[in-house]
C-alpha cells in the first residue's frame, strides 16, 4: 500500500475522513493527519449517482 500511496495511486473521496471520525479510530488524529495529505478524487452530484445507479 504505501507503494501506491507514494505513486499517488490512491485517492480519497472527501466523505472518508468523516465516515472513519465517526468512529473509534486509534491514533486518530495521526491517522486523520495523514489522510488529509492523499490527493481527492472528484466528486458527483446526487443527481448524476442517483441516475448510474439507476442505469444498473
Amino acid at each position: 500500500m504505501t507503494g501506491l500511496v507514494e505513486a499517488r495511486e490512491v485517492l480519497l473521496h472527501s466523505m472518508v475522513i468523516g465516515e472513519l471520525a465517526l468512529g473509534n479510530l486509534a491514533n486518530r488524529e495521526s491517522r486523520i493527519e495523514e489522510l488529509r495529505k492523499l490527493p481527492r478524487i472528484g466528486e458527483l452530484d446526487n443527481d448524476t449517482v442517483v441516475a448510474k445507479i439507476e442505469e444498473h
